[in-house]
């Protein structure tokens, strides 16, 4: 396990991953020279990232933020005019 000031500890997952990508992955892993680990830790981050999905505990606090209160509220309710049937 690696740690940097700038990092916090990794934590061991399993997944299961198809074997064209698995292969696939390898090789570019074997011709950039990266770890597969840091190849799908930054597959991941960008994917989360297209999504808007926080990452880190202070971007969702910021996003929180920045978002109003009634708007928090009122995305969790169903509209006034629609009726359940």
């Amino acid at each position: 396990m690696r740690l940097s000031m700038t990092t916090a500890p990794r934590r061991r997952k399993v997944l299961s991953i198809d074997a064209d990508l698995l292969r696939a992955t390898h090789e570019y892993s074997r011709e950039s020279g990266n770890r597969l680990d840091d190849i799908y830790d930054s597959a991941l981050r960008d994917y989360l990232k297209k999504k808007g999905q926080p990452i880190r505990l202070k971007e969702a606090f910021e996003q929180s933020a920045r978002q109003p209160a009634n708007d928090r509220a009122s995305a969790k309710r169903r509209p006034a005019g629609k009726k359940q049937r």
